[in-house]
């Protein structure tokens, strides 16, 4: 995801206005200058703007990015205007269907602590679900992974004699063999046994079974539009450069301002204020008069009052 939106919004006032800025290129497309446009509008027009906000979106929002989207929305629901923008988006895509990662859950591929067995040949439990694990950091991961691995490894270690060699012969036959063979492919779960600690290895199989229509019904009960929102949020790791796309910089408008014949290009920040430097500091107003020209120093407490 790449956090544009914000930037957009700090210079632009009119789409004008966004023409005199040099130095954009291709970081803005047409549209989502529209957008910020019709956005920034609502505030002074009232509920008609915002009504025709919310059809544009839901036309339009296709051709725009999710972190973009999610943006408006979230800004118009709570925002001064929040229960006429749940009223004006009833029937709309992107406002009243949540994007949360946790739809679907169950779809997720996944060993747990009650289907993970205690044999070391078969893999290790995850440690945490996976739409968390996927939003930690890579260093905090490896740690999860590495002690999840340890701890299993010392506890299955301590009852290997029980679960692979020791059999309680002529008490009970606990069929060790075939639970070893079995039970990771979940059989020795599904018939009945005498054994204590037999996990459900066929859970963790039925669901990597079915895991990919779990996902196809999320995206024909939420459509198209709300799936590519809620996969793009799924997938995300704000820790993975990869998907996360937004970089900090000292941002610097170019701005051309024109009156009568002179032009000029003003270097500015943001918030439309003028970069501070040494040679600004140092510039200095003349007023010319018939007796005497007078020399002020802007940027001193003198210059400022006029002394």
């Amino acid at each position: 995801m790449n956090n544009r939106v914000e930037t957009l919004r700090a210079i632009c006032y009119t789409a004008s206005d966004m023409e005199t800025i040099t130095n954009l290129g291709d970081s803005f497309t047409k549209l989502e200058i529209e957008f910020m446009v019709e956005f920034k509008m609502i505030y002074e027009l009232g509920l008609e703007q915002l009504k025709k906000f919310i059809d544009k979106l839901d036309e339009e929002g296709k051709d725009l990015d999710t972190y973009t989207i999610e943006y408006y929305v979230k800004n118009l629901l709570n925002g001064p205007l929040g229960a006429y923008t749940r009223e004006f988006a009833k029937d709309k895509k992107y406002f009243l269907i949540g994007h949360e990662d946790s739809i679907g859950t169950m779809g997720n591929v996944i060993r747990s602590a009650q289907n993970n067995t205690i044999y070391e040949t078969i893999g290790y439990p995850l440690g945490t679900s996976v739409d968390v694990y996927n939003k930690l950091p890579p260093f905090m991961q490896t740690t999860l992974t590495d002690s999840t691995k340890i701890a299993e490894d010392v506890f299955r270690g301590s009852l290997k004699s029980s679960s692979e060699n020791d059999n309680t012969l002529p008490i009970v036959d606990k069929d060790n063999q075939s639970r070893y063979s079995e039970e990771g492919e979940g059989k020795f779960v599904l018939k009945p046994n005498g054994s204590y600690m037999v996990k459900d290895t066929y859970y963790h199989l039925a669901i990597k079974n079915v895991s990919k229509d779990v996902f196809e019904k999320v995206e024909t009960k939420i459509g198209d539009e709300e799936f590519r929102i809620y996969k793009d949020k799924k997938e995300y790791s704000p820790f993975d450069s990869d998907k996360n796309e937004s970089t900090s910089t000292n941002s610097k408008i170019e701005k051309k301002f024109t009156d009568g014949d002179l032009e000029e290009i003003i270097t500015l920040d943001l918030v439309g204020d003028v970069f501070d430097s040494v040679d600004r500091r140092s510039s200095k107003l003349i007023i010319k008069s018939n007796d005497k020209d007078r020399e002020y120093l802007l940027h001193t407490n003198a210059g400022q009052l006029g002394a």
